[in-house]
């Protein structure tokens, strides 16, 4: 929430596991559904994607954030052998304005639900490993 009200790339970067995945639903205009999957790093990455988010709008907020611990995905889970991930659920209304007009005054607005696991990383920290977009749209 921070590192998107603030613009902070840095902040948000520090959040992400070096393996951190974006994932979401998209439905072309034929109506096919293709699970997309983004990684951290590199050009059509999230960090780039976001850098870029930062820089075009420059009022973003996130008016609801309610984050909902679930159970924890315990470390027998054969995905990750031997590490415990946390499991959160977030219901989110994020916007986006660029309101100095360097992009003709867009303006964006999404709801929605997403699951954020998080894992323990080398220095102890947790950080988000998956970030899955559940949201529905039309």
């Amino acid at each position: 929430k921070y590192a998107y009200e603030n613009n902070d790339i840095d902040v948000y970067e520090n959040c992400l596991d070096d393996d951190f995945v974006f994932i979401y639903i998209d439905q072309n205009r034929y109506g096919q559904i293709e699970i997309i999957e983004v990684p951290r790093d590199g050009i059509s990455g999230d960090l780039y994607r976001t850098r870029r988010l930062f820089e075009t709008f420059n009022e973003i907020r996130l008016d609801t954030w309610i984050p909902i611990r679930s159970t924890p995905e315990p470390e027998d889970n054969p995905e990750h052998p031997g590490e415990v991930w946390e499991k959160w659920d977030v219901n989110f209304h994020l916007s986006l304005r660029d309101i100095t007009g360097d992009y003709n005054y867009i303006q964006y607005e999404a709801s929605g639900w997403a699951l954020f696991k998080l894992r323990r990383s080398t220095d102890g920290e947790m950080r988000i490993r998956i970030w899955e977009d559940q949201s529905v749209t039309d």
